[in-house]
Protein backbone atom coordinates (compact mmCIF):
# COMPACT_ATOMS: atom_id res chain seq x y z
CA UNK A 1 0.00 0.00 0.00
CA UNK A 2 2.88 2.40 0.73
CA UNK A 3 4.12 1.92 -2.85
CA UNK A 4 0.74 3.06 -4.22
CA UNK A 5 0.69 6.03 -1.85
CA UNK A 6 4.26 6.90 -2.86
CA UNK A 7 3.11 6.95 -6.49
CA UNK A 8 0.25 9.31 -5.58
CA UNK A 9 2.67 11.59 -3.70
CA UNK A 10 5.13 11.51 -6.60
CA UNK A 11 2.38 12.52 -9.03
CA UNK A 12 1.25 15.33 -6.76
CA UNK A 13 4.80 16.67 -6.37
CA UNK A 14 5.44 16.52 -10.12
CA UNK A 15 2.22 18.41 -10.76
CA UNK A 16 2.78 21.02 -8.03
CA UNK A 17 6.54 21.58 -8.46
CA UNK A 18 7.11 20.43 -12.04
CA UNK A 19 8.92 23.58 -13.14
CA UNK A 20 11.69 22.83 -10.60
CA UNK A 21 12.11 19.18 -11.60
CA UNK A 22 14.46 18.61 -14.53
CA UNK A 23 12.77 16.30 -17.03
CA UNK A 24 10.34 14.94 -14.44
CA UNK A 25 13.15 12.99 -12.73
CA UNK A 26 11.63 12.29 -9.30
CA UNK A 27 11.23 9.13 -7.26
CA UNK A 28 9.58 8.72 -3.87
CA UNK A 29 9.91 5.99 -1.25
CA UNK A 30 7.35 6.15 1.54
CA UNK A 31 7.04 4.19 4.79
CA UNK A 32 4.01 5.53 6.61
CA UNK A 33 4.25 3.10 9.52
CA UNK A 34 7.74 4.28 10.48
CA UNK A 35 7.06 7.90 9.45
CA UNK A 36 9.85 8.07 6.87
CA UNK A 37 10.07 9.27 3.30
CA UNK A 38 12.91 9.57 0.78
CA UNK A 39 12.89 11.61 -2.41
CA UNK A 40 15.44 11.54 -5.18
CA UNK A 41 15.01 14.44 -7.59
CA UNK A 42 16.93 16.09 -10.39
CA UNK A 43 16.41 19.80 -9.81
CA UNK A 44 16.75 22.34 -12.58
CA UNK A 45 20.27 23.81 -12.48
CA UNK A 46 21.77 21.00 -10.41
CA UNK A 47 24.45 18.76 -11.91
CA UNK A 48 23.24 15.57 -10.24
CA UNK A 49 20.13 14.36 -8.39
CA UNK A 50 19.40 15.63 -4.90
CA UNK A 51 18.32 13.31 -2.11
CA UNK A 52 15.85 14.52 0.51
CA UNK A 53 15.14 12.33 3.52
CA UNK A 54 12.34 12.81 5.99
CA UNK A 55 13.49 10.78 8.96
CA UNK A 56 10.41 11.40 11.05
CA UNK A 57 6.96 12.68 10.15
CA UNK A 58 3.47 12.38 11.55
CA UNK A 59 -0.01 13.34 10.46
CA UNK A 60 -1.85 15.39 13.07
CA UNK A 61 -5.40 16.71 13.25
CA UNK A 62 -5.58 20.45 13.75
CA UNK A 63 -8.77 22.43 13.37
CA UNK A 64 -10.47 19.36 11.88
CA UNK A 65 -7.87 19.11 9.11
CA UNK A 66 -5.00 16.70 8.60
CA UNK A 67 -1.62 18.38 8.77
CA UNK A 68 1.85 17.03 8.18
CA UNK A 69 4.44 17.58 10.89
CA UNK A 70 8.05 16.94 9.90
CA UNK A 71 10.36 16.40 12.86
CA UNK A 72 13.50 15.34 11.01
CA UNK A 73 14.52 16.31 7.47
CA UNK A 74 17.81 16.37 5.59
CA UNK A 75 19.06 16.94 2.05
CA UNK A 76 22.22 16.03 0.19
CA UNK A 77 22.88 19.70 -0.61
CA UNK A 78 23.80 21.87 2.36
CA UNK A 79 21.88 24.91 1.10
CA UNK A 80 18.73 22.83 0.61
CA UNK A 81 19.16 21.05 3.93
CA UNK A 82 19.26 24.42 5.72
CA UNK A 83 16.30 25.83 3.77
CA UNK A 84 14.12 22.76 4.34
CA UNK A 85 14.85 22.69 8.06
CA UNK A 86 14.06 26.40 8.38
CA UNK A 87 10.85 26.17 6.35
CA UNK A 88 9.42 22.78 7.35
CA UNK A 89 10.82 21.30 10.55
CA UNK A 90 8.30 21.23 13.39
CA UNK A 91 5.68 23.29 11.53
CA UNK A 92 2.28 21.70 10.87
CA UNK A 93 1.70 21.94 7.12
CA UNK A 94 -1.80 21.90 5.68
CA UNK A 95 -2.21 18.93 3.37
CA UNK A 96 -4.11 19.04 0.09
CA UNK A 97 -7.13 16.71 0.25
CA UNK A 98 -5.58 14.21 -2.19
CA UNK A 99 -2.43 13.87 -0.08
CA UNK A 100 -4.35 13.88 3.22
CA UNK A 101 -6.57 11.02 2.07
CA UNK A 102 -3.48 8.98 1.12
CA UNK A 103 -1.90 9.42 4.55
Amino acid sequence: MDKFKAMLLEGYLKNKFGKYIDGGALSVELDIESGKCALNVKLVGEESPVEVRIGSFSVVLEGGEKRLRIDEISASRRWLDMALNDALKGKPLKLPSLVASAL
